[in-house]
């Protein structure tokens, strides 16, 4: 493995709560900023302020991926001396950095929270509460929604075979939960989504361990999920508080589009992998690559009509 280019790691950690500082925070949260060092420290500043209303011991932890000098300038004054920054000169990609942040937390709890979500005092009490009363579970997650209250598609099933067929060549979204827009209760998932979870640091990280760094971007979050499972710990998704995600506002410069996304399609392949048997990888492959075809084809199609209707009217 290629070693990490890294600046100085710029210690800025303040640890809030009501006894003042304290050796050991009740909650840290790992966060990367990538280009975003306004958003960033927003966030970074919500989430401090959530626990203070709390009287929570807290300690926030950014992992800077490759900003550049000036971004980087930004970033530091913007957040105040609030939380220790680890600017590294590469882009670890996701599951890496955040790898990075969890070595050097000392929380209690570890929270991964992307830029682009904002905790609450709610998610966070409710969070906390519910790890503390509840042995057997290994995540906690919200429900996601975004900035105009809608719900967002934050928790399913782990992906199968039936599932890329529906997710490639079949109209819809894959390996949802018929009507989880209106639980009302935590609930037992296969996998949540990855821009908020809330999980006890030493039982995870001695059962489970962290985040798996072949996954450059995208399918962390299932892998984490699956490993969960086998450890024997519940995914928890939880209705009754909600978090703003604005998704995709912290993915600066990502092709969002499906068929344009490499390296979700990447990462998917990279999942089979690791736990499906060759010829599944092989019928994944095909799966994906059928579907991708079609998709593109269709798109093609589509833009030789528009010309052709175009023409027709001059």
């Amino acid at each position: 493995m290629p070693r990490m280019k890294l600046y100085g790691v710029r210690r800025m950690d303040r640890r809030h709560g009501a006894g003042g500082i304290s050796s050991q925070p009740t909650i840290s949260c790992v966060m990367l900023n990538y280009h975003t060092p306004e958003m960033t420290a927003q966030t970074v500043g919500l989430f401090l302020d959530a626990c203070s209303q709390l009287g929570l011991r807290s300690q926030a932890i950014v992992v800077d991926n490759e900003s550049s000098p000036s971004e980087y300038r930004v970033l530091l004054s913007k957040l105040n001396d609030r939380c220790t920054v680890v600017p590294i000169r590469e882009n670890l990609g996701f599951a890496r950095a955040c790898n990075v942040g969890m070595r050097i937390s000392t929380g209690t709890y570890i929270l991964l929270l992307n830029s682009d979500a904002y905790a609450t005092p709610e998610s966070l009490r409710n969070g906390l509460d519910y790890l503390m009363l509840h042995p057997d579970a290994g995540l906690w997650a919200p429900r996601l929604i975004n900035s105009d209250g809608s719900i967002q598609a934050s928790c399913g099933r782990l992906p199968s075979l039936a599932w890329l067929l529906r997710e490639y060549l079949l109209p819809g979204r894959a390996g949802l939960y018929v009507g989880f827009e209106n639980w009302s209760e935590p609930t037992r998932v296969e996998v949540v989504t990855g821009a908020f979870m809330l999980f006890p640091r030493s039982l995870v990280l001695s059962k489970v361990g962290m985040l798996d760094e072949r996954f450059f971007f995208n399918m962390e979050d299932v892998d984490f999920c699956q490993r969960l499972h086998h450890a024997g710990l519940d995914v928890i998704y939880d209705p009754r508080c909600s978090v703003v995600h604005d998704a995709g506002r912290s993915q600066v410069g990502v092709v969002r589009r499906h068929l344009g996304n490499l390296q979700l399609h990447r990462a998917r392949i990279e999942y089979f992998r690791k736990y499906w048997r060759p010829r599944d990888v092989l019928l994944a492959k095909a799966i994906m690559a059928t579907g991708l075809g079609l998709r593109k084809a269709a798109n093609s199609l589509e833009l030789c009509l528009q010309k052709l209707q175009v023409r027709l009217r001059t």
